[in-house]
């Protein structure tokens, strides 16, 4: 399996599935179908909640704050609009390089952009001049998906405690929400000790099944439901629980955080070698360094532009991104870029190369031989 992997430089949009994992599904996809909310499938509904349980240890939380989702999309939608839905008088920021389904909610609901620093980390000084008594909900990406950047949410979560005490108890909650899909991998998903009330997960992120997650919901969140239905989910994601996607994410986060120091320690060593060898060929890193994920290289090639080059890359066996996988097809120009300061021409020689628990030295090599073709 590994050596089919090689050239795959690409893992920040989709990850294959652990075969411990898929392994571990099988069983739900035939012997034990059983809808979990019939009266005869007590087994069922209780693996459904040993899942739920096992999620709820990882993020140190209690297990009826986890809803199950299919993915990050719809985990964040649950959280922006149930929250936004609930306190229509409220007010949403985010920040100015979030997924498009957080950066969506702003053409729906009363909010402002939170802006960057160049390396990507938030403008903390900005952030406490937007954050007024009307301001209800925040959402800060954890590590974000196109350039990497890890923010420090204890930080930001200590700036609106300052803001919850100016309030005292008779003004609008404020909450803290954030997009950990790209983090879980590398980054301590402990949602209480990072100051977060709302955090989404994305199990096709993490050598899961696509379309299947979840959302930590603090009990002290008031949502509004997004759909009606059987009640599924404390009523917050109704409809028949995908008992096979569940128990594989539950699994795959158990094996992600489990396996995390050791992978890291071995990605953040490709990822210098792979510093070394864009640079090697004129490559600029675009965003910070020092607080980035371990497996995200973004890079600017001013001499070749990018869908060229992803397109020469992979008639050479080597497949990597132009920036968010949701943007690859629509060809729409990237706003984490733009708001970091690049310009419209420097965008268009960007490309981000990211690796995972399959790439190898070999798959350095390989990569390094390829830009020697096409840039030397």
């Amino acid at each position: 399996m590994k050596n089919s992997f090689v050239g795959f430089f690409d893992y920040a949009s989709a990850t294959p599935v652990d075969p411990v994992v898929s392994d571990y599904m099988a069983p739900y996809y035939s012997d034990k179908f059983f809808n979990p909310s019939a009266l005869y499938s007590s087994e069922i509904k209780t693996d459904l909640e040993n899942a739920r349980r096992d999620v709820a240890a990882i993020l140190g939380v209690k297990p009826r704050e986890i809803v199950f989702t299919a993915g990050c999309t719809e985990a964040n939608n649950i959280a922006l609009q149930g929250v936004m839905d609930r306190f229509p008088e409220g007010k949403l920021l985010i920040s100015a390089i979030e997924h498009d389904s957080v950066q969506g909610a702003l053409e729906r609901y009363n909010g402002a952009e939170i802006p960057v620093h160049p390396d990507g980390l938030i403008d903390i000084n900005a952030l406490r001049e937007l954050v007024s008594d009307d301001v209800v909900l925040i959402s800060i990406i954890y590590a974000n998906n196109e350039i990497g950047t890890i923010q420090n949410l204890r930080e930001i979560s200590a700036v609106l405690d300052e803001e919850r005490n100016n309030r005292g108890s008779g003004g609008l909650p404020l909450y803290l929400h954030t997009d950990a899909a790209q983090a879980a991998n590398y980054c301590s998903i402990k949602a209480r000790s990072l100051g977060v009330q709302l955090m989404s997960l994305n199990g096709g992120k993490i050598y899961g099944p696509k379309a299947s997650g979840c959302l930590f919901v603090g009990n002290e969140v008031e949502l509004s439901p997004l759909y009606f239905g059987g009640n599924q989910e404390s009523g917050m994601r109704s409809g028949t629980e995908n008992i096979p996607s569940i128990l594989g994410f539950a699994k795959s986060l158990e094996i992600s955080q489990a396996d995390m120091r050791q992978e890291v320690s071995r990605l953040c060593e490709l990822q210098s070698g792979l510093y070394r060898i864009c640079e090697s060929y004129g490559g600029v890193i675009v965003g910070s360094r020092k607080h980035r994920l371990p497996n995200n290289v973004n890079v600017r090639f001013d001499q070749v532009d990018n869908e060229t080059l992803v397109m020469r890359l992979a008639e050479m066996g080597i497949q990597a991104a132009i920036g968010s996988a949701c943007h690859a097809a629509s060809g729409a120009k990237s706003h984490v870029l733009a708001s970091i300061g690049l310009t419209d021409q420097e965008a268009q020689h960007c490309i981000r190369l990211t690796i995972g628990r399959y790439t190898t030295p070999e798959s350095l090599s390989q990569l390094d031989r390829a830009l020697r073709v096409i840039l030397a």
